[in-house]
């Protein structure tokens, strides 16, 4: 039976969590951390979306972003099917780089917000990684800080939460005691957030189709025409992949689409294609 797909909201905050495969590392070197966050900062130009604060940890990372024309899944799934490739290739290794579905959570009001700043940049502090958290460089503290200038970040959003410096608001909201921003949050990271899993309305096929072939330098026309070009051919075997595997289309539903006897669509599924 295929998964609920994702609420899909335009417009919108979210708290995005994800964890490594049986809790193995989604690291093994500050040059995979640089890669990952390279992923992000391409993507985030390419499917318009804002980054307000992360935190990449030794086995699970976390997201607040806000999200624009395109759906929370088809950002998370672009980068990820990314670095996961990287990563594999980098390492010699086979298999799934991240546990199932990532985590997502809106965020429906300002005390949430600041509640969710403080919690993300806290993880390094709390799992011991350091004593002080401008020390720890896999966040976006130090970037909301001033200590770091990352485009990757938008830090003129918070700009408008503090009639004071955006560096003195966030550090006092972080490092200061701020018991009314806790909101639950304090003891583990919320992977198992699905409150709006079963609402959400997946990305269309050519939405998807338009992510996938930019991301391979190639067109959907190409995806669903004869073109046997490798980055044509990769393309759609990725577009199948996703469709059906992480968005729950139907084979024949993904098979009409691109123009192509279902039997292809199963091939590609099963690795014979």
């Amino acid at each position: 039976m295929g998964r609920d797909p994702r609420p899909h909201a335009v417009n919108t905050i979210y708290h995005v969590t994800a964890r490594g495969n049986n809790r193995e590392d989604l690291f093994l070197s500050d040059k995979d951390r640089e890669a990952y966050l390279r992923l992000w900062r391409k993507y985030s130009r390419e499917l318009e979306f804002d980054v307000y604060a992360y935190v990449l940890m030794t086995n699970h990372v976390h997201w607040l972003i806000r999200t624009g024309r395109v759906s929370i899944s088809v950002v998370i799934h672009s980068i990820h099917s990314v670095y996961a490739r990287i990563f594999n290739q980098t390492h010699e290794r086979v298999g799934h780089v991240f546990q199932g579905r990532f985590g997502s959570q809106v965020c429906l009001d300002d005390r949430y917000l600041l509640s969710l700043c403080r919690y993300i940049h806290r993880n390094p502090l709390k799992a011991g990684l350091v004593e002080n958290l401008s020390e720890y460089p896999w966040s976006s503290y130090s970037d909301l800080c001033g200590k770091r200038n990352d485009t990757l970040v938008n830090q003129g959003f918070w700009t408008d939460y503090f009639n004071e410096p955006i560096a003195k608001g966030v550090r006092e909201l972080v490092e200061g005691k701020a018991e009314e921003y806790e909101l639950g949050l304090t003891e583990q990271p919320p992977f198992k957030c699905k409150s709006n899993d079963k609402n959400e309305k997946r990305p269309g096929l050519d939405e998807l189709a338009g992510v996938i072939a930019g991301r391979l330098q190639t067109t959907t026309e190409e995806l669903q025409g004869e073109s046997r070009l490798q980055r044509c051919v990769q393309a759609r075997k990725q577009f199948i992949i996703e469709a059906v595997r992480d968005h729950a289309y139907k084979r024949s539903e993904v098979a009409r689409f691109l123009k192509k006897d279902r039997s292809l669509v199963t091939k590609v599924l099963q690795g014979q294609f």
